[in-house]
């Protein structure tokens, strides 16, 4: 559906790839003129920050010189704020990520991240801006592409158009979570409208939330901007079903452009 989806797919693979059977190991960049020795542990640096690598043979994977450790972590994250992304000596701002959007965090020594984008690019990123979604079921709502996702971890589970809140009413943005008023068979009840839904989940009180819209005969694409909703994520009827059984109190919806 989306290109940037599938570069997620292709960066977790690469991710898993590199850092798969690494326990303990220290990410730096690769340098074919400067290759650091230390404890029985070669780490290969590269030029490109777009091409980091982890190619580390070890007996104890314990570095010297107080070089940090980074372990695996592998997860999905929401950044906190907007947030600079580093080179891999922490010297060099890459480019600055906005608030809320998606990352996967491949592996972090517990001060910073290193991480994908979803455009593919690699660098590190201050653990304390990430807000993790470790072995968890969650919602990602893309107002500018129109989509919703859903992952159990880092499996993407579902894929599906939406229509978000018009310009005059746009759908907010943030890391919310599904409320106790989640419910089905019910009527949504505003000043110029009273609409009847098989699923609700509110994720602001019980004034903005995921519902199905059986009004609607397309999703996705430009028309939100002068026909969306109120503010709430319409849904398609089986992609609501499906978020609704899977779904309980507590499950986060990350919203961002």
């Amino acid at each position: 559906m989306k290109n940037k989806k599938l570069l997620r797919i292709v960066s977790f693979a690469y991710a898993l790839l590199i850092t798969g059977s690494i326990y303990a190991s220290t990410l730096t960049k690769k340098n074919e003129t400067n290759t650091k020795e230390s404890n029985n542990t070669t780490i290969s640096m590269v030029e490109n920050t777009n091409d980091y690598e982890a190619q580390v043979t070890t007996e104890n994977n314990i570095p010297s010189n107080n070089e940090p450790i980074f372990y695996n972590t592998n997860y999905y994250a929401s950044l906190l704020s907007d947030s600079n992304v580093y080179s891999y000596d922490y010297s060099t701002v890459l480019r600055t990520l906005g608030e809320n959007e998606l990352v996967l965090s491949i592996s972090s020594d517990g001060n910073y991240d290193y991480i994908v984008d979803e455009n593919g690019n690699y660098g590190y990123i201050k653990s304390d801006l990430l807000h993790p979604f470790i072995d968890e079921y969650f919602v990602e709502v893309d107002l500018g592409d129109q989509t919703v996702d859903c992952y159990n971890g880092t499996e993407n589970v579902l894929s599906s158009y939406v229509t978000t809140g018009k310009d005059s009413s746009p759908t907010p943005e943030g890391l919310y979570s599904i409320n106790s008023n989640k419910t089905e068979d019910t009527y949504l009840i505003g000043k110029d409208y009273k609409s009847y839904v098989d699923y609700w989940m509110p994720f602001i009180n019980n004034s903005y939330g995921l519902h199905d819209a059986s009004w609607r005969s397309e999703f996705g694409g430009s028309f939100y901007h002068n026909s969306g909703s109120h503010g709430c994520v319409n849904l398609p009827f089986d992609t609501a079903k499906s978020i609704y059984e899977n779904s309980s109190v507590g499950t986060p919806v990350l919203i961002h452009k």
